[in-house]
């Protein structure tokens, strides 16, 4: 997550998305809005952006997108 700390400023509320991605090993935008931290753009936006830095993988399943947090789910899996 030292993408986040470098980037404090670009991300707003930072401490929540980091705890609402290390809930479960995929999230999606609905959960950002669901709650309450995000708008719907600022949220496939932030997330989007993750995935850019290779944090997150986005994976369509059944014509939706969830984001898959790698680290997380390579410790529930180990």
């Amino acid at each position: 997550m030292d993408y986040l700390h470098n980037d404090l400023k670009k991300i707003r509320t930072p401490a929540s998305l980091v705890e609402l991605i290390f809930t479960q090993a995929f999230t999606k935008v609905k959960h950002l809005i669901d709650a309450g931290i995000y708008s719907e753009n600022t949220a496939r936006g932030y997330l989007n952006k993750l995935c850019d830095e290779q944090l997150l993988e986005k994976k369509t399943m059944g014509g939706h997108h969830y984001y898959l947090n790698i680290e997380l789910y390579r410790i529930l899996s180990d």
